[in-house]
């Protein structure tokens, strides 16, 4: 992953538009990989990429590096974008599921699957699992921070990532016929 340069971001917040579009060329695939992994269709991923550029060349003025890295912050906005996408389509606004705390997966079981194999079970899993795991795997946040973005407590959203893990595992062992227990 490439890092932006902070002289494209500072010409960005004075509204140059050929830093904006250099802006977009260096980030276009990284943030467009990143919405195809949350969305079912390519259409959604693109609505998703289009109007999360919107925000970010709307509030780049908000951006500070100080606070971090831009990668970071736009990720987040594209996370963001795709989540109110899937809320839309698919009425969950306040989706809430009872918690059974006595749920634990074996971990051990996911460490075999390959890249391939995860995108293709991901692309099986009820689309709130499947949100939950992309939050958690691959953009790497806390449970406190998506307990935020999702306004859930965080021991929902323990057992949110749970479950989705446990189905992840079923999907994947199902098409492997393996048989694991979860502990």
């Amino acid at each position: 992953m490439s890092k932006i340069p902070i002289d494209i971001i500072s010409a960005c917040k004075q509204g140059d538009r050929a830093a904006q579009k250099q802006l977009y060329l260096l980030s276009k695939d990284r943030l467009k990989a990143i919405a195809i992994r949350y969305c079912s269709t390519t259409e959604d991923a693109k609505d998703v990429v289009q109007e999360g550029y919107l925000k970010i060349f709307r509030s780049i003025d908000m951006y500070d590096a100080q606070k971090g890295q831009f990668e970071s912050w736009s990720t987040r906005i594209i996370v963001n974008e795709a989540y109110m996408l899937i809320r839309r389509k698919h009425n969950f606004n306040n989706y809430k599921e009872a918690v059974n705390q006595s749920e634990v997966v074996d971990n051990s079981s996911m460490n075999k699957m390959t890249l391939s194999e995860v995108y293709n079970c991901l692309d099986k899993l009820k689309i709130d699992h499947k949100l939950v795991l992309n939050m958690f795997f691959f953009e790497q946040y806390s449970y406190t921070e998506m307990a935020e973005l999702l306004t859930l407590k965080e021991s929902s959203v323990r057992s949110k990532v749970s479950r989705a893990k446990a189905e992840l595992i079923s999907i994947w062992s199902r098409q492997n016929e393996i048989n694991y227990e979860y502990k």
